[in-house]
């Protein structure tokens, strides 16, 4: 559970970042975390003091490590103060930055209830260590579980903000991001030995009797790691682990207390059972399911939004909001659910069982073998055959297994066929995982290349280049409608995003002062917006009332319809740029009639000749000017609207 319990601490951060929390303000960080340290220390050290006095009187402690009431206790700090909030508008949402300053309280928390242990741990005379070895030994052991997540999530944060790639990432999202998932997963797991190396601190086994005896283990099965390793515990942990996929990145570690304590030929059975891991290529079958599950991840996500979007859509805009958030929590968490209970415990102690065969089988004696297992069910306090753990049945079953096996052969057959059958079912999940975005593939594909050419478009348009921006709007939109033909089954999608381009256009146009222009593309907009396009709907009647207001036409009720329309879709999506420049331009619509309604939206927000307009400010007069230089058609509505404004910016 060490090692678990940052996983889901890493998690639940990574959630936190999409719900507001209950005191949003800064300051109400630091302060949380301040009170997360202290209780780490606190509960720690009363538990300690507890677990020490029932050992002076001769009592067994019954206390628990109050793993439960730690993650709680995160989860304050992370859904219910300002401090992810706080650390993202510090670090400017810096890729791997954030989120390692973010999770910096979890492995302060961890070293304050080191500290509130040690008076306990330092009365273990079995313990060879300082206070500070136990706890950089509890840091790293948290580090190797919470690194090769923050590195993933680094990688694929990169790749979606990495000038020249974030627009291919976003215009080709539904093929890119569960394949560069999977291709950082499979890259993390291929450079962990080296990660894990580090991370521990272990060093190469030194030249001698043992080293000799398990290269020769080696020569004679044909298992070659490329080193075995030393993890020194402070002689707290008696195990060993083979890590490794690829050739020339596999190795074999052993902690110092199975070498201190076990009997040479205990060491070789224990490092035979290693190479049984090894050998069936466990590790390589646990990254599969991994990549399963992300595929798994993005495949729910894709059917949901197909099944469940016109529900949703149809919803109050909150409810809807938190309705599709809680789906998407739901489906990562039952998925990550599903990797621990049945890949990291169902599966994971059947091939347990299959690396203690595979040491049976190929060690000269077996004895040895059995011997080790009951030294380090002793050394644990986990002899009882019904004492397991997530990933290990009991010291007492697994013997009973390997009994089984040798001596029964119908259990032989059958627990062959039942790991058959495990690697088959990890093939056919990854298959079955990857359908719905192999079949999404296609469209995905077409739509990403026209994706592609709008951001070209809209990076000419913000750089300056409107001439540019207008001509490449203007093909896009006639490579959508010669697209529609090609692909009748895309006519929807394709005519979605051709109004959208058309919307774009237009305003090119209006910000040019070209009106004539501007009309004949809304006459286009108006062929092709179709009836459930809400963006489109709004953006053709935007553009007509824009229109109709520079020509002195009466567009006043229009205008204030499309504000209430415009309020609903703030409600729904939120506050953006787009959305208060609409506000502002609607503002200008309406004085250019003559009507005198409160301003809608924000009004802090408008563009500047907007403001001036609300309010003169010598301050505001040569963003304002700069403002109708750029925007031609504001000009012309606050001449209908002030002409006295215009004579004073002269």
């Amino acid at each position: 559970m060490e090692m678990i319990q940052p996983i889901v601490a890493l998690m639940m951060m990574s959630l936190a970042r999409g719900f507001t929390p209950l005191f949003p303000e800064a300051w109400t960080g630091p302060v949380a975390v301040a009170a997360y340290l202290a209780m780490g220390w606190f509960v720690t050290r009363r538990s300690a003091d507890a677990a020490a006095r029932a050992a002076d009187a001769g009592d067994a402690w019954r206390g628990g490590g109050h793993g439960a009431l730690h993650l709680a206790a995160w989860g304050m700090v992370v859904f219910g103060s300002g401090w992810l909030g706080l650390i993202w508008e510090l670090t400017a949402a810096t890729p791997g930055l954030a989120h390692l300053l973010a999770f910096t309280p979890y492995v302060a928390h961890r070293v304050a209830r080191c500290l509130g242990q040690w008076p306990l741990e330092a009365r273990n005379a079995n313990r060879s260590w300082s206070r500070r070895d136990y706890v950089v030994f509890h840091v790293r052991v948290l580090m190797l579980a919470v690194v090769p997540i923050l590195i993933a999530q680094t990688l694929l944060e990169l790749l979606q903000t990495a000038p020249g790639i974030s627009m291919f990432v976003a215009s080709y999202e539904t093929l890119v991001v569960p394949v560069a998932s999977a291709g950082v997963l499979a890259m993390v797991f291929t450079c962990a030995p080296l990660l894990i190396r580090w991370i521990l601190g272990a060093r190469p086994l030194e030249a001698g009797p043992l080293r000799a005896r398990l290269e020769a283990y080696g020569t004679r099965t044909g298992f070659r790691p490329n080193d075995i390793l030393v993890w020194r515990t402070g002689n707290a942990i008696t195990n060993a682990l083979y890590i490794g996929i690829v050739p020339g990145l596999r190795y074999v570690v052993v902690t110092d207390a199975l070498i201190s304590r076990f009997q040479p030929a205990q060491v070789e059975a224990v490092y035979a059972h290693e190479a049984g891991h090894g050998v069936r290529r466990h590790t390589l079958l646990f990254m599969l399911l991994a990549i399963s599950l992300v595929f798994g991840a993005h495949s729910t996500s894709l059917v949901l939004g197909e099944w469940l979007g016109p529900i949703l859509s149809s919803l109050d805009p909150e409810v809807a909001a938190y309705t599709g958030l809680a789906l998407t929590i739901g489906v990562y968490v039952s998925l990550l659910a599903l990797f621990f209970l049945v890949g990291m415990g169902w599966l994971s102690r059947r091939f347990e069982t299959e690396a203690d065969l595979h040491a049976v089988r190929t060690m000269d004696d077996p004895a040895p073998f059995v011997s080790a297992l009951e030294a380090i069910g002793l050394h644990m306090g986990a002899l009882k055959a019904g004492k397991g753990g997530m990933r290990h049945f009991g010291i007492g079953t697994r013997i009973g297994l390997v009994n089984r096996y040798t001596c029964e052969t119908e259990f032989r057959v059958s627990f062959d066929r039942l790991l058959r059958r495990c690697r088959w079912g990890i093939a056919l999940l990854l298959v079955l995982s990857t359908i719905p975005v192999m079949v999404a593939a296609p469209e995905a594909l077409v739509m990403g290349g026209f994706d592609m050419r709008l951001g070209r478009a809209r990076e000419a348009e913000e750089g300056g280049h409107r001439g540019e921006a207008a001509s490449l709007y203007g093909g896009l939109s006639a490579s959508l409608r010669a697209s529609e033909a090609e692909h009748p089954e895309y006519s929807s999608a394709l005519r979605l995003r051709e109004v959208a381009v058309l919307a774009s256009l237009a305003d090119v146009h209006l910000k040019e002062g070209r009106y004539g222009d501007a009309r004949a593309v809304l006459a286009m907009m108006d062929d092709r917006v179709q009836s459930g396009d809400t963006f489109g709907l709004f953006n053709t009647t935007n553009l007509e009332v824009i229109l109709g207001a520079i020509d002195g036409e009466e567009v006043l009720s229009s205008a204030r319809s499309l504000i209430v329309r415009l309020d609903e879709l703030m409600e729904r999506y939120g506050w953006n740029a787009s959305i208060d420049q609409t506000y502002s331009d609607l503002f200008l619509v309406l004085r250019a009639g003559g009507a005198a309604d409160r301003p809608p939206g924000r009004p802090l927000r408008y563009s500047p000749i907007a403001r001036l307009l609300l309010a003169f400010d010598e301050g505001l007069v040569d963003a304002a000017r700069e403002d109708m230089d750029q925007s031609v058609y504001r000009r012309k509505l606050v001449e209908r609207a002030k002409p006295a404004l215009l004579n004073k910016l002269r």
